[in-house]
């Protein structure tokens, strides 16, 4: 599984909402919410079972973000890997993120399928 680094580039005219949308999702206090792209504020498991509500609340979030004019950037890291501002990484945008998150359902439920045909020898 992949994870996600999220990033606030510029909160925008609605910045209390912005924040206290962010700091919903991912518990962050005001504080440590900063804009900019040279550090992520968050860095998190997309798709883990500990969290299963996750992918749901980030594209919640983009969207909602994007309805208060606020531009922030999201990219995909691979497991192993930890940001690092010279790379380029795959930007999730929320209809990718959708995307994902549907796929991940099908996925799912197709392992779900198969694994009960394995037990109907």
């Amino acid at each position: 599984m992949s994870k996600v680094a999220f990033f606030l580039v510029d909160a925008g005219p609605k910045k209390t909402q912005v924040l206290k949308a962010i700091r919903d999702v991912f518990q962050l206090g005001y504080a440590d919410i900063q804009e900019g792209v040279s550090t992520p504020l968050a860095v998190r498991q997309l798709f883990d079972r500990a969290n299963r509500d996750f992918p749901e609340s980030l594209l919640g979030l983009l969207l909602r973000l994007n309805q208060l004019g606020a531009i922030v950037a999201t990219y995909q890291l691979l497991d192993h890997q930890c940001y690092d501002a010279e790379i380029k990484y795959y930007e999730i945008t929320a209809d990718r993120l959708r995307n994902a998150i549907v796929a991940n359902r099908q996925s799912l439920a197709e392992q779900r399928f198969l694994s009960s045909l394995e037990g109907t020898d």
